[in-house]
């Protein structure tokens, strides 16, 4: 009996030292804000955005902005992605 109940109150003190590395994980992220331009610095519309080794990713809105959000404090690498489609007409 009194075996189980220390088995109980160590598991019970596993999971809170889980809890609050995990919460201090959460506090420790933040949002990335910027701008994707061409080379001529026109804004690019619906280029994906993503940080190199990580899940964060987002799209462009029409004026180039993307905001990354739930980034863990750190130092990234980001890429922007954008397939430019070309229309063809049949003669």
């Amino acid at each position: 009996m009194i075996r189980a109940r220390w088995r109980s109150i160590a598991v019970c003190c596993t999971s809170f030292l889980i809890a609050v590395t995990a919460s201090r994980a959460a506090a420790a992220q933040g949002t990335i804000n910027g701008r994707i331009t061409n080379e001529a610095g026109q804004p690019l519309a619906d280029a994906r955005v993503i940080v190199i080794g990580g899940t964060a990713a987002a799209t462009t809105a029409e004026d180039g902005k993307y905001s990354l959000r739930n980034v863990p404090a750190g130092t990234f690498d980001i890429q922007a992605l954008r397939v430019a489609s070309s229309h063809r007409k049949s003669l």
